[in-house]
């Protein structure tokens, strides 16, 4: 059944789900019984069964009493008395009368809103008597909710069911419900859709986002993870969101990281993330968590991810007219990357102010790209999830008082091994800024 609606209403799902919904809950032949059994009028036995279905499951009332409509006209019951239940919005609020509905000669035509039985529903009470004339019957009399039999005169029949409802109980017999939900599910097609939710997403980090790319930094504390915000529109209470998460190289199904309850039309949701390489995030609408077919599904976020070198000085010492400075990094980095991240270059800048005599200089400002500068492996391994480096140097400072500033940098090539981000930076470049440069690619301090 499932598969059925899918394929007929591909771009449907949420009608589809709903209709699956009725067809599981036997709503067919619940409404047989109300109608058959208890003689009850189609318009009534919609609403009622429509008011159960609401109450068994997460739709709206006014979703479950479209679908139980749809389900009553592809079983045959009279269109005539269903669409008096709801008017279309163009259409007056009584019903027209019909052929059907119109009463038989000799009957003067109700006033407006007076609803009138078909007349094989109208019983007398000798078979071979006409129908009542109009000096036996009551004064019209419109009824409220439910709308029974039109006129007080007429009572409830007692006769055999006519041969016209007969027929669609044979029609329907044991495959009722499977002719009840694809025959509605085509009669779907000229009807209102359901509403489709509609979701925006957007990611924030502690980082300051460079030309519109959100990243964060991989295992340092306050800058590794990541706001996943959505915002859900046109939401049905019981559906649920869900994040889900495609990492680098993108080539592997996205799985569901989190979920989270609709709990009306409109919704924002948050999901925090701390991904370890380039990650494409979604939201998607489903009916239900155990369900694999979403309803909506959002445009992707991507969240990128930078490295930053944890450093420590092993030898800080200046005997003048030299110092000397060596400096242990630690660099964390998912596993899946991390022979390519120590294989990469790594640029080293440096900048110095001197003063003779006074009080000690300023920090310096910019720092020049040093060529002779290189790092290199320490004697101890690296570990899962990190490599380390060392980088030594000395200067000449004689007897003035000094300040320094270093940084390095790596150039990204996040379409390589998922770290980084896109575009250029000013890693390599002749000099860089000492305070706040920006984003310099990985490693930067």
């Amino acid at each position: 059944m499932e598969s059925l609606l899918k394929d007929m209403l591909p771009d449907r799902p949420k009608e589809a789900a709903i209709l699956v919904a009725a067809a599981e809950h036997g709503l067919a032949a619940t409404l047989r019984q109300r109608v058959s059994q208890e003689g009850m009028d189609a318009a009534t036995a919609i609403r009622l069964v429509a008011a159960i279905f609401a109450k068994a499951t997460a739709f709206t009332p006014d979703a479950c009493e479209w679908a139980v409509t749809e389900l009553a006209v592809a079983m045959g019951m009279d269109e005539t008395v269903l669409q008096a239940t709801r008017p279309a919005p163009d259409q007056p609020a009584s019903p027209v009368l019909t052929a059907v509905t119109a009463p038989p000669p000799g009957i003067p035509a109700p006033p407006a809103g007076v609803t009138v039985p078909p007349p094989d529903w109208a019983t007398a009470p000798d078979a071979r008597a006409g129908l009542p004339g109009p000096a036996t019957i009551a004064a019209p009399q419109p009824f409220g909710t439910p709308p029974g039999y039109g006129y007080v005169g007429f009572p409830p029949p007692t006769a055999p069911q006519p041969k016209r409802r007969a027929l669609w109980f044979v029609v329907a017999g044991v495959a009722a419900v499977a002719l009840a939900a694809v025959a509605a599910a085509v009669f779907l097609l000229n009807k209102t859709s359901l509403p489709t939710p509609a979701i925006t997403v957007s990611a924030a980090t502690a980082n300051n986002a460079v030309d519109g790319n959100v990243y964060v930094y991989y295992h340092v504390k306050r800058l590794a993870n990541a706001t996943i915000t959505a915002t859900v529109a046109h939401g049905t209470k019981g559906e649920v969101a869900q994040l889900t998460a495609q990492p680098y190289p993108f080539k592997a199904p996205a799985q569901v990281m989190s979920s989270a309850k609709i709990t009306g039309g409109q919704q924002r949701l948050s999901f925090q993330v701390a991904p370890s390489l380039a990650t494409r995030y979604r939201v998607q609408i489903v009916r239900s968590s155990g369900t694999s077919s979403a309803l909506a599904t959002s445009k992707s976020q991507t969240v990128y991810v930078a490295l930053i070198a944890h450093y420590k000085y092993t030898q800080k010492t200046c005997p003048r007219p030299k110092c000397f400075v060596t400096i242990l990094f630690t660099v964390p980095v998912a596993q899946a990357a991390l022979q390519a991240e120590q294989a990469k270059h790594v640029y080293v800048y440096w900048g110095i102010n001197l003063r003779t005599s006074g009080p000690e200089p300023a920090d310096p400002t910019t720092l020049k790209l040093q060529q002779q500068l290189l790092t290199t492996d320490p004697t101890a391994p690296a570990r899962g999830g990190e490599y380390r480096m060392t980088l030594a140097f000395k200067f000449t400072v004689n007897n003035d008082a000094f300040r320094y500033h270093w940084n390095i940098c790596t150039k990204a090539n996040v379409s390589a091994d998922g770290i980084g981000l896109p575009g250029t930076s000013q890693c390599g470049s002749p000099s860089i800024p000492a305070q706040s440069p920006g984003y310099l690619g990985s490693l930067a301090g």
